[in-house]
């Protein structure tokens, strides 16, 4: 699809999740369906195309129920904090699939955002590429920076937003194994998300914030077996995912 009709939306009042994903329509276009959906919740444009220009030009005031935007896909380079700012409602942004390196100073300030998803990014190539300051006046309590190339990833790096993860995902940035590095700093964390890390087994001195993990994803490595005192090493766990493994 590569038009919307203006009256498009015109009859649905409650309509709360819009899912646009994968059409090349122009902000423009999208901008025209807001006053016939001020009721919004959800909004999905990812792989759209719409660049920082596109996105920029989205006039997202119009919706202010909006808790979950989509703009992943859309070779974004930087975060739409203007944006982002003016949505007071939101808590989930999804950035994941774009060409984001860097996050700057406030990149997220003065929203209520708790959970940023920014998977399949470049943010790992540069070892400055993320400020003490991006998460500055923030709650994050779920953060996504699988497939970044973090492959020297240091928990340090996420500033002020260390004490409010709960939610990790560091999946696919070839960490090797559980470095203490990783979660040091992350006093809250309980699920942490590390599959398709080149990860060969479970040491036995695992780092001492593993023992309050809940949720453990894992899979997608090279596993070949459990430590007979797992549950000694993860105390804590409920749920650990250990699909597409090694172990017979």
């Amino acid at each position: 699809m590569t038009s919307l009709a203006t009256n498009l939306l015109l009859g649905p009042k409650n309509l709360h999740t819009l899912q646009l994903d994968g059409n090349k329509i122009t902000a423009k276009q999208i901008n025209e369906q807001f006053s016939d959906i001020k009721s919004l919740q959800r909004l999905e444009i990812n792989d759209c195309g719409l660049g920082d220009d596109g996105i920029a030009n989205l006039k997202l005031t119009k919706i202010e129920s909006l808790k979950r935007l989509g703009i992943g896909g859309n070779n974004l380079t930087k975060v739409p904090s203007a944006i982002l700012r003016s949505l007071p409602s939101l808590e989930t942004i999804d950035l994941s699939k774009n060409r984001i390196r860097a996050l700057e100073p406030c990149a997220f300030c003065s929203c209520n955002i708790t959970e940023i998803l920014l998977g399949h990014n470049l943010l790992g190539i540069d070892e400055t590429a993320i400020s003490p300051e991006a998460f500055a006046d923030t709650r994050i309590t779920a953060l996504d920076l699988s497939f970044n190339y973090f492959d020297q990833f240091d928990a340090s790096i996420l500033g002020m937003a260390q004490p409010s993860i709960r939610i990790l995902d560091l999946s696919g940035n070839n960490l090797g194994g559980f470095h203490h590095r990783l979660t040091y700093t992350l006093i809250a964390l309980t699920n942490l998300h590390m599959a398709a890390n080149g990860i060969k087994d479970i040491p036995a001195n695992l780092p001492y914030e593993y023992t309050r993990l809940q949720y453990l994803n894992i899979s997608k490595n090279r596993i070949d077996y459990l430590p007979n005192d797992i549950a000694s090493l993860l105390p804590s766990l409920r749920v650990m995912d250990l699909s597409h493994n090694f172990i017979t």
